[in-house]
């Protein structure tokens, strides 16, 4: 039987309900405040809170933070794929959220950075905390999500920045103010050639040689003082070599400490450039001074920019007195009116602009014809600077262009006696090979034919005749300079005063002949021999010249001639001459006459008197020994001729020569003889033989070859012509040579035409008779050549 309680047991039971009840409220209470609390520290946390089923990924929950982060509203958000709120809506993306996950199981939590994905498909960094819990029976993951993206961006930029510093051609420091590196860039490691490690360890003194730890402090105040500074200094690699650098220097507050920020540049190609340009300026500077024209540089209004020596001089001042300044403070207003006037000229046509104008100079007073050009001046962009003078002195070439008729009418009377020349040279030498046929012959002819006989006096008379031809073909080939000399080093006055008794019996006693040597003459080299033809042709012209009585005097002087005077005198060289003249006091001769004095087979003489070619061979020995000839002549005034011929300046002991002694003419020798004249060969043939002579005989080089080529017996002399067909006469000699090593040979011409002789002088060792020549001359100059040879070889 049940036992009912006691109202006691009841009340004490409804007591504890009731006790029971109000704990529990209490603890509903309390409940209620923490979920409060929870709710409200959920809700205020700065970073989103993100709760989702570990299983499946749905969002359970998440705080205002993470609707404001990603854009969402809450009940948009619950029940989400967390996936959705990720860069990792991929297959790669999921499998990574999943390790990430599964790293945060295995411990309290992990913490990593992601992309995450906002509503409207914006990407941004995140930091993601995990933490695995469990809430009402469900495995949770609770991710504490903080936006990062501001931070990335920043560091993005450093890293970039750091990236160009690094990668800049500039050297880059960060020093502390005690001067000790910290930080340096790549371009700093790889100038200086250090490891950075290694280069971090140094201070600035350790690589610029300019300062010490003692001076540093020193460039630290400046700094300090001034913000910033730039300026050129000196680094030393680690090699040792040392480079201009200019440093951009800036001081800097990091982190409560004081830096020196500074960039380093190697300016040693800008130092190479900027001394070059230095020079280049200094060499276009010294160029322009050099300069002997007048140059300077106005602006449009007429001011003086720049000007050279020469414009100084001009102006009497100093460029630095001169810039500045116009026209007008310098010279008289009309001259500057004028100067201005082509300044404006020149700017309006944008063309040079020349003209003249006779201008006195300040610094000497002298006066100068001036040419002008006035060219615009231009910058690179087209724009007007001003005008550019140049001034050339003219004054010279306008007194050389009055010399110019004159000038011109020697050049022309040069140039014909020229073509005369050429012309009695041909004449002279075709004629002289007809005349040696006719005296030759004609020699031989009086050997066969008795004096009694009355043809002998005919041929004497042909004989005579052709001899007197042959003066005048020999005048023509000296005045043609055509004839072969044999110049001699002599001593002028010893040669001239040797002549002076035959020249005074040439002149007869009627006329004085006044011979003044000049002292310490200098040697010239020229044939004697021709020193005598001209004094008899300038002494027997200056006879003919004085009606009665008269005086001829001979001169001899140094002389120098300068540019100045050549320049006035037509073919004149500067130099050193001796000056042979030759003067009288007779009747002289006017301006017509004297331009044609030195023409051949032109005379004032009777018919009968003269040939007209005396002087004409002084004219053509004076040029062929490179010298000048001046006439100086007025009617009624009388005639000096001067002769200038060139100074000597080798050895001078004037040896005289030994008097030659040459055996008989006949002799039994040898000859090959070569002339493409069949007349001459045969007649020379006929002369060598009737000597005693065997002779050769042929007409051509080439049959001269073959014959001494068969020719077994010994040939002593080559007697050849120079000028002739297949080849001329020395390259013969040297074939014939070759064969015949001992041969000796004597060339013959009517002239040289420069084929064995230098412009008409023979050389030293070369035998040359000249055409015509007698038996005698011939059999003369043929045993000279074969005794002299002989006796070289028994004395060798």
């Amino acid at each position: 039987m049940i036992r009912k309680p006691t109202y006691e047991e009841l009340e004490s039971r409804i007591r504890e309900l009731e006790k029971a009840e109000a704990a529990h409220r209490q603890i509903l209470d309390g409940l209620d405040k923490a979920r409060f609390s929870y709710r409200a520290i959920f809700e205020a946390v700065n970073d989103a809170i993100l709760i989702h089923d570990a299983r499946d990924g749905r969002i359970l929950d998440v705080n205002q933070r993470a609707t404001e982060m990603y854009g969402y509203a809450k009940r948009e958000m619950i029940e989400l794929d967390v996936q959705a709120l990720s860069l990792g809506v991929s297959p790669y993306g999921r499998i990574e959220a999943e390790k990430n996950i599964q790293t945060a199981a295995m411990g309290e939590q992990h913490l990593f950075e992601w992309r995450a994905r906002k509503s409207d498909g914006e990407l941004f960094w995140v930091e993601v905390n995990l933490k695995i819990a469990t809430l009402e029976d469900r495995e949770c993951v609770i991710a504490t999500v903080r936006d990062i993206d501001a931070r990335k961006k920043i560091e993005a930029a450093l890293r970039f920045t750091q990236y160009t510093i690094d990668k800049t051609v500039d050297q880059a420091f960060w020093t502390t103010k005690e001067g000790r590196i910290f930080y340096v860039n790549d371009a700093a490691c790889q100038t200086l050639g250090y490891p950075r490690e290694e280069l971090l360890n140094l201070s600035i003194p350790d690589i610029d040689p300019t300062v010490s730890h003692e001076t540093f402090g020193r460039h630290w105040n400046d700094l300090l003082k001034n913000g910033s500074a730039t300026f050129e200094s000196f680094h030393r690699a680690k090699d040792g070599h040392v480079y201009p650098v200019e440093i951009r220097a800036n001081y800097v507050v990091f982190d409560g400490e004081e830096y020196n920020c500074a960039f380093a540049t190697d300016i040693t190609e800008r130092k190479r450039m900027g001394q070059s340009l230095k020079e280049s300026e200094g060499f276009l500077r010294t160029l322009l001074q050099t300069i002997p024209d007048m140059i300077w540089l106005k602006d449009t209004d007429g001011v003086f920019l720049a000007c050279n020596g020469q414009f100084e001089r001009f102006l009497g001042a100093k460029e630095e007195n001169i810039v500045g300044k116009t026209d007008y403070d310098f010279v008289e207003k009309e001259l500057a009116d004028f100067f201005r006037e082509h300044d404006r000229n020149a700017v309006a046509t944008g063309k040079p602009s020349i003209n003249e104008e006779w201008v006195t100079f300040a610094d000497d007073g002298h006066r100068a014809l001036l040419e002008t050009i006035k060219t615009p001046m231009r910058d690179d962009r087209g724009g007007l600077i001003g005008v550019l003078g140049i001034s050339r002195d003219i004054t010279e070439r306008m007194m050389a262009e009055e010399e110019k008729a004159k000038l011109g009418e020697q050049l022309q009377q040069a140039q014909k006696m020229e073509a005369v020349g050429r012309l009695a040279g041909g004449v002279a030498h075709d004629f002289n090979n007809m005349l040696s046929v006719i005296i030759g012959y004609g020699e031989l002819a009086l050997e066969q034919t008795a004096p009694a006989h009355h043809m002998h006096a005919v041929l004497q008379e042909i004989v005579k005749a052709a001899h007197r031809s042959v003066d005048i073909t020999r005048q023509l080939l000296a005045f043609a300079r055509k004839q072969t000399i044999s110049p001699k080093v002599l001593d002028i006055n010893k040669t001239v005063e040797g002549m002076t008794r035959m020249l005074q019996r040439l002149i007869g006693e009627d006329v004085d002949l006044a011979w003044l040597p000049g002292e310490a003459i200098w040697a010239t080299k020229i044939d004697p021999c021709q020193i005598d033809q001209m004094l008899v042709n300038l002494c027997v012209n200056a006879r003919d010249a004085i009606a009665d009585v008269g005086k001829i005097t001979i001169e001899t002087e140094n002389v120098a001639l300068d540019e100045d005077y050549c320049a006035r005198h037509f073919e004149f060289v500067p130099g050193e001459y001796i000056l042979l003249a030759v003067s009288d006091n007779g009747s002289g001769m006017d301006a017509e006459t004297v331009n044609h004095i030195f023409d051949p087979f032109f005379t004032t003489k009777e018919a009968g008197k003269g040939t007209g070619l005396g002087l004409a061979m002084v004219y053509g020995i004076v040029k062929q020994n490179d010298g000048f000839i001046n006439v100086y002549s007025e009617p009624g005034q009388g005639t000096t001729f001067k002769i200038y011929l060139p100074r000597y300046r080798g050895e001078t002991d004037f040896l005289p020569e030994k008097e030659k002694d040459y055996r008989a003419e006949r002799g039994h020798e040898t000859i090959l003889l070569v002339e493409d004249e069949r007349a001459i060969l045969g007649m020379t043939t006929m002369m060598l033989e009737s000597l005693g002579y065997r002779v050769l005989a042929v007409e051509t080089p080439g049959e001269a070859i073959r014959l001494a080529e068969a020719q077994d017996s010994k040939i002593h002399l080559l007697v050849t012509d120079v000028v002739m067909p297949e080849m001329n006469g020395q390259a013969l000699a040297r074939k014939i040579l070759s064969i015949h090593p001992n041969l000796k040979h004597l060339f013959m011409s009517g002239y040289t035409a420069n084929v064995i002789a230098h412009h008409g002088v023979l050389d030293s060792g070369v035998d040359f008779i000249q055409k015509p020549f007698s038996k005698k001359a011939l059999g003369t100059k043929v045993r000279e050549v074969l005794d002299r040879k002989i006796a070289a070889k028994n004395a060798g």
